[in-house]
């Protein structure tokens, strides 16, 4: 009887186990189904979301701000410049990318009163500003489309216009006086026909006139490393208004790198008396960026001499990570006549600290 009970009892518990484990495996087989049904919606749905989103996207940009004093004036030093510079690139499918650049911006300036001697910077303004947004389709090295809002290939400083990497605080002269159009709407085919030769054809509106007249021309890039550590750019810009008719300027722009010296130069020339010039040369160490630059520009040589005047740059970056750095600048202005209307001295120096931080 006590025989029979036990084998009774193991029965029990080995029904009951087969029975508890096939439970137990219906139950993963349902869920696993269930996991795999959801699965396959997931890749359905990604498949989708994929064919609506880039391929590839990256955000970053910079950060810039900027404080300055006057030599010479009663009135205190002051932030004049703070920019946020967000930019959006990347590539929707193959061949095909993206760009856009928006800027936010607070500068004060010192307006009309720049060529007088009494200088006092103005109340500044907040600029929202698309500065560049544009498609390129490009195959290959030889030949590449590009179109939207760009800046135009004239020389060095107006292609890269990229504060984090520019030694001064301050760009140009000639880009500050309008020797050129620096921007336009339109079309731009680009690229290499060697390894020393790339070019840039362009041909659209200026955006930043009211009457957006045509702009249009090329840019040629001369690698000669394999020879002497020189880039050659020559460059020519064609534009047309309706108050001064058509306009052509050229220019010739050089990059030379060699060992730690770096040396920069652009000219420019237009048909209507226009002129303008830099030269820099700089040395860098590995967190330090040492620079002198002297400048001219002028839109018309003939005329208004009153506000003439060169600039006279010289200081230091210091890189505490990577390319964010602290920049130092001594700018010196000299006025061909020397004097405005109350026979105040017009030349005059300035004091510049920035804070550039890339993200």
């Amino acid at each position: 009887m006590v025989k029979n009970f036990y084998i009774f009892i193991l029965l029990c518990v080995f029904f009951l186990h087969n029975y508890s484990w096939a439970q137990t495996q219906s139950e993963r087989i349902n869920s696993l189904e269930e996991e795999m049904a959801s699965l396959r919606d997931e890749i359905t749905e990604s498949k989708f979301i994929k064919s609506t989103n880039s391929k590839k996207m990256n955000l970053g940009g910079y950060l810039t701000m900027q404080a300055s004093g006057i030599s010479g004036q009663n009135s205190p030093a002051s932030v004049r410049k703070i920019e946020l510079e967000t930019i959006i690139s990347g590539e929707m499918f193959e061949n095909l990318k993206y760009f856009s650049e928006v800027e936010v911006e607070l500068e004060s300036s010192l307006g009309d009163t720049k060529h007088t001697g009494d200088r006092l910077y103005g109340v500044g303004e907040d600029i929202v500003k698309l500065e560049r947004l544009w498609l390129s389709y490009q195959t290959n090295q030889y030949i590449g489309v590009r179109s939207g809002l760009f800046f135009t290939p004239m020389g060095i400083a107006n292609r890269l216009h990229y504060q984090p990497v520019i030694l001064t605080s301050d760009r140009p002269l000639f880009l500050r006086n309008g020797l050129f159009v620096r921007r336009f709407t339109g079309v731009s085919i680009v690229g290499k026909l060697n390894d020393y030769l790339n070019y840039e054809l362009y041909g659209g509106s200026d955006i930043d006139v009211i009457q957006t007249p045509f702009v249009g021309g090329f840019y040629l890039g001369f690698d000669l490393s394999n020879i002497v550590p020189m880039r050659v750019g020559l460059s020519n810009q064609n534009s047309q208004s309706i108050s001064d008719g058509s306009l052509n300027v050229y220019g010739i722009d050089t990059n030379v790198e060699w060992n730690n010296f770096l040396f920069k130069a652009e000219y420019f020339v237009d048909d209507l008396n226009g002129e303008g010039y830099y030269i820099q040369p700089s040395f860098k160490t590995k967190r330090w960026r040492f620079f002198f630059r002297q400048e001219f520009a002028d839109t018309n040589k003939l005329i208004d001499k009153d506000d003439d005047h060169k600039r006279q740059s010289f200081g230091l970056n210091y890189l505490f990570a990577g390319d964010k750095r602290i920049k130092i600048d001594h700018q010196k202005y000299t006025y061909t006549k020397k004097q405005d209307v109350n026979n105040k001295d017009k030349d005059y120096s300035k004091l510049v600290l920035e804070l550039s931080l890339t993200f």
